[in-house]
């Protein structure tokens, strides 16, 4: 994606800043030399293996690499990633791949650049192995894949096979996530044994307050004069990374702005080019304060028409059948699954985490479920023991950890 200037976002989503670096190698070195430079990003090249490093250097808080994965449809790419090797590292140790929640779509908002935040620090301070992709697209060619989840879940597994590459040993693999990087790991559960197979074998996935969808959510498009700011500012900035993103991906970067009304669309394409979360969730719905202002009346008239099987545009009509397919169901012969949720995350509500819940159930997948006092943010420190608990059974084989909470409302679909 073209760049833009960092905003606040990673500190008001993480609260990294002025976080002191870790030890960043381990004393038994690497398999891949790290002494390149990552300021210009080779092309992908479709003859190299997805999970090859292309790019490994060195700064203060540890090594960032580009390494090669896929987009959806197998279209080769590049993508970005922060990997901490803690000196207390050791042969056998877990892989760790944390993936991170919504920052933007510029490419200065890629987390790998700046210092890692707290669930990257908290499994490397226990001396395991971390990687954290920015997803193919951030900080890397092409438009990150807001919304995607097979894309994303590339991403995330490739990431995988890098670390792998990176120490040159395979080990056990655990896959966590915040908010949307839960979703990209539930995604990756989902294709994990038909994209990786044997090249990663998963021992645990650990969804923090996911953003994963279950059903496509085109109902929200009815009421045009629906306010976007004043209580809901996020979802705007959410549906806005989003349209860029299909469009992007379907007609080309150049025409990533044609699902915002001509009246704010040059503006729209300039803040998300250009801003990270922070600034966007001032930024956008100033410009559109109401879903009529975010969203072309006429991508929106006839989304609504596609839903009531009325009259079907080619483009709405290939956004509802992207948006039914890319609706994931959990793979049951998968890794173990679980989820921890704030009870009062006003984000991730805990009856959004019952509808995945309830989705994953219908899929025969059991997923271990614990409700923390917590909100979207906190749940991350306030979890951390759990999670950390989480992955230290699973490496023992031991049952999951109990927890004191297990119980979410039912589910109220969107």
């Amino acid at each position: 994606m073209r760049g833009g200037t960092a905003a606040l976002a990673l500190i008001v989503m993480c609260g990294c800043a002025g976080a002191p670096p870790i030890a960043p190698v381990a004393p038994r070195g690497l398999a891949v030399s790290c002494d390149d430079e990552l300021a210009t990003l080779p092309d992908a090249d479709p003859a190299v293996a997805p999970g090859a490093i292309v790019r490994c250097a060195r700064d203060v808080h540890g090594l960032r690499i580009a390494y090669r994965t896929t987009r959806s449809g197998d279209v080769p790419a590049i993508a970005t990633a922060r990997v901490i090797v803690p000196a207390s590292a050791h042969e056998g140790a877990p892989h760790v791949v944390v993936a991170h929640g919504t920052v933007g779509l510029a490419d200065a908002c890629a987390p790998s650049l700046a210092a890692p935040d707290e669930l990257v620090r908290a499994f490397a301070s226990r001396g395991w192995p971390v990687i954290a992709p920015d997803y193919a697209g951030l900080g890397s060619a092409g438009v990150q894949g807001y919304g995607d989840n097979d894309d994303t879940a590339r991403s995330v597994l490739d990431a995988a096979r890098a670390l792998a590459t990176l120490l040159g040993e395979r080990a056990p693999v655990v896959l966590a996530g915040h908010s949307q990087g839960g979703g990209a790991v539930l995604s990756a559960q989902s294709i994990a044994r038909r994209y990786a197979g044997e090249d990663t074998a998963i021992a645990a996935v650990i969804a923090i307050a996911p953003g994963w969808p279950v059903r496509d959510r085109l109902e929200t498009l009815r009421d045009p004069a629906r306010r976007l700011r004043g209580g809901d500012e996020l979802s705007a900035v959410v549906g806005a990374m989003f349209l860029y993103a299909w469009h992007a991906r379907a007609y080309g970067e150049t025409r990533a702005g044609e699902g915002f009304p001509l009246a704010s669309r040059d503006a729209l394409v300039h803040a998300l080019e250009r801003g990270c979360v922070g600034s966007l969730l001032t930024t956008v719905p100033r410009l559109a304060p109401t879903l009529g202002a975010l969203v072309d009346d006429e991508l929106r008239a006839a989304l609504v028409a596609c839903t009531d099987a009325g009259e079907c545009d080619d483009r709405a009509r290939a956004i509802l059948e992207w948006s039914r397919a890319n609706v994931m169901r959990g793979d049951p012969e998968g890794a173990p699954i679980h989820v921890l949720q704030g009870d009062h995350d006003g984000i991730t509500t805990p009856a959004r985490t019952r509808c995945i819940v309830d989705h994953l159930r219908a899929s025969a997948i059991e997923p271990h479920v614990c409700v923390m006092d917590a909100d979207h943010l906190s749940i991350v420190p306030r979890g951390v023991g759990h999670t950390i608990a989480i992955v230290e059974s699973a490496l023992r084989g031991d049952p999951a950890p109990g927890c004191a909470n297990d119980a979410l409302p039912e589910c109220v679909p969107e």
